[in-house]
């Protein structure tokens, strides 16, 4: 008979001998934290046919608007065949691990090292520029920041008290109305000249004294020592206007 793989008989038969199957490598990174979930998933879905390994020691990257910073591991995936190599990538796409493409060769490995070290220098020196300069701008700034915080804070605390005011009457008049202490009644004048002087108008605000029977509300004075008492006696309730307040005791029997 014919001998084994020839092609006698006019059938062209093939060889015996098995074709050589290349050895495909997938390169990437993955969370620290995936890891081993990462690796059961692979010998599942591989059918044991591929082989892992991992790098000892995890690098943390610094996280983006983007992305959010985590420990990353690095990981390579020896298989064969095209259909293996497929499996693997969607596995990769499915555990957010992402692949990077390593030559083969020595040489061209470190190639490819010498590029990405000089990009990352390049990019060190424009992130330490670029800290550099915002220091600068911001380092004028930061001397003045507790003034211009107050300021504006004083600002909205105007501009909330005149929305309570009322200009129904004149697009150029507010009328506001609201509680005052007799003994401050001055100060409030005075108040408001500074206002008229430091606005720089010649029209003054009036104010009145409106007789009303309505309750006051309870004002009550307080001090670095009596102000805790007198909130925790608020918690219980507060005093009607004249009424005796329960919190001056407070601090002797508490």
């Amino acid at each position: 008979g014919p001998p084994l793989g020839g092609g006698g008989g006019g059938g062209g038969g093939r060889s015996l001998m098995a074709e050589p199957r290349v050895v495909r490598i997938t390169w990437g990174v993955i969370d620290a934290d995936k890891r081993e979930a990462f690796e059961r998933l692979l010998f599942r879905a591989t059918r044991g046919n591929a082989i892992f390994t991992v790098s000892e020691k995890s690098e943390f990257f610094q996280g983006t608007s983007e992305v959010p910073a985590s420990t990353k591991m690095a990981f390579a995936v020896f298989c064969s065949g095209a259909a293996v190599e497929d499996k693997i990538s969607k596995l990769c796409q499915s555990m957010d691990a992402r692949k990077y493409q390593v030559p083969r060769s020595k040489s061209e490995q470190l190639r490819q090292l010498e590029e990405i070290e000089r990009e990352l220098r390049d990019h060190n020196a424009v992130t330490q520029s670029a800290e550099r300069r915002q220091c600068q701008l911001l380092g004028k700034l930061a001397g003045n920041m507790l003034a211009s915080e107050t300021r504006v804070l004083k600002e909205k605390a105007v501009y909330a008290t005149m929305n309570l005011f009322n200009s129904a009457v004149s697009n150029k008049t507010v009328v506001a109305e609201g509680w005052v202490p007799v003994a401050e009644l001055p100060a409030v004048r005075a108040a408001l000249q500074r206002g008229m002087r430091s606005a720089r108008t010649s029209t003054s605000s009036a104010m009145h004294v409106v007789q009303t029977e309505a309750t006051p509300p309870t004002l009550i004075k307080t001090n670095k020592l009596t102000e805790s008492f007198q909130a925790l006696n608020d918690a219980y309730g507060t005093a009607r206007y004249l009424e005796l307040n329960p919190g001056t005791f407070y601090p002797v029997t508490y």
